[in-house]
């Protein structure tokens, strides 16, 4: 078959690149009958495909995320209801010559193909940090920096669309003992702000107790974060969200960031057994211009999230839930694990927005208190059902249409998702 061709020649190739790793390259006769059968690649799976060369030191791991949501709103925004492909990404991985690594993920969607990360990378002080260039995650947020696949919730909390995402730049992550660190300096390429501003971005985290297995709090860590840069990106057409992703106050037209914003998030986390405790709090100050008018606004928020496993696990981590057996599609297979997951957000946001008119009339709430339950059914390490139930209450009536003379008037509207995803 053809794909076999593909990957014996693969294999092929990354042998002699394992072969050949600090030492001069040797000619096609020569690797002919090279001791190949010494060194040849695995292949496997561990949390991804995996090709590695057998002393270790190179290696191809291929990965993927699939999520469709559906997404249903009690109010009379248009659409009611809708399905969509939330997510579908494959990623891959390598690390040559035991030190250096490299990393791109592709977000497929209908209408385009995106690049999500790419970066390159080398080790540094003993393998205990990384240093990269590329594009990838900016080190700010909890939430943001976790991996997609085991976040308890179709949506992230209300705060976290003013978290910076991926970004073009240098970065440094590490960590020594019980501290971690990440460090980043890019110059924007988000690629829904179309940012072209500069920032400044680090973020240390503490494990009091990490290493004293004999204590239960020996996952907890506390985290600071801060960014401080110039920014320059367009607003118009966007918009402030709800806890459930849906539009809430829109900005009007030629509004911009245009000059100083910057960032303060703290965070805390802990698992034990079946339980897990998350919180963060993020404070965002951001010079805001249109048609003349220029003024700092800003935004404060957080959220506290709960999650315990039910059944059918014992554990639960930023690593997700692994059920003890997978559920079987045709019958006579295992149960899955349950788990619930509760959160509350809230969204406080500064009068000048409706004062200094950046948002359409009718638009601005001051104040937006989200309650989140969710329900997750792990079918299997690989398969996960997510159900969420995301009830809003706004301290002032907001308009859903964009204008206070059109549209629904609510002072407070529900929202109900279901996803499934597939990884691997």
């Amino acid at each position: 078959m053809p794909f076999t061709n593909i990957l014996r020649a693969f294999s092929a190739a990354l042998a002699a690149l394992s072969l050949g790793a600090g030492q001069p390259f040797a000619s096609a006769q020569e690797a002919e009958h090279s001791p190949a059968d010494l060194s040849s690649p695995t292949l496997g799976y561990d949390h991804g495909f995996f090709m590695r060369s057998r002393d270790g030191r190179n290696e191809i791991v291929l990965e993927g995320l699939f999520q469709t949501l559906l997404r249903g709103s009690e109010s009379s925004r248009k659409p009611q209801s809708e399905v969509e492909i939330k997510r579908m990404r494959l990623e891959v991985a390598g690390t040559f010559d035991e030190h250096y690594r490299f990393r791109v993920e592709t977000k497929f969607s209908p209408h385009e193909v995106e690049l999500e990360e790419a970066w390159l990378g080398a080790e540094l002080f003993g393998g205990q940090d990384l240093l990269m260039i590329g594009r990838m995650k900016a080190p700010f947020g909890l939430e943001e920096v976790r991996s997609r696949r085991y976040i308890p919730f179709p949506q992230f909390s209300i705060m976290q669309q003013f978290v910076p995402a991926e970004q073009h730049g240098l970065f440094l992550n590490g960590n020594a003992g019980r501290a971690e660190y990440g460090i980043g300096l890019y110059n924007g390429g988000d690629q829904e702000s179309h940012d072209d501003g500069e920032e400044l971005a680090a973020r240390l985290m503490w494990h009091p107790f990490r290493g004293d297995f004999s204590t239960t709090f020996e996952s907890l860590q506390f985290g600071l974060a801060a960014t401080y840069g110039q920014e320059e990106r367009d607003l118009t057409g966007g918009s402030i969200r709800n806890a459930a992703g849906l539009p809430l106050m829109h900005y009007a037209d030629a509004v911009s960031v245009d000059g100083t914003q910057w960032r303060l998030g703290l965070e805390a986390a802990w698992y034990d057994g079946p339980y897990m405790l998350q919180a963060e709090w993020i404070h965002i100050e951001e010079e805001l211009s249109r048609m003349g008018a220029q003024s700092d606004v800003a935004h404060d928020g957080g959220y506290v999230m709960y999650q315990q496993v039910l059944s059918g696990a014992t554990d639960i981590s930023f690593a997700g839930v692994s059920p003890k057996s997978s559920v079987n599609p045709y019958g006579g297979g295992g149960s899955g694990a349950l788990a619930l997951a509760l959160r509350l957000s809230v969204l406080e946001s500064d009068d000048a927005l409706q004062d200094l008119g950046f948002l359409q009339p009718g638009q601005f709430t001051p104040r937006v208190t989200s309650l989140s339950a969710g329900l997750n059914w792990y079918l299997s390490s690989h398969a996960l059902l997510r159900t969420s139930f995301v009830h809003s209450i706004y301290s002032s009536d907001v308009s859903l249409e964009g204008t206070a003379q059109a549209g629904e008037i609510v002072g407070d509207e529900s929202a109900l998702m279901v996803e499934f995803q597939m990884h691997f």
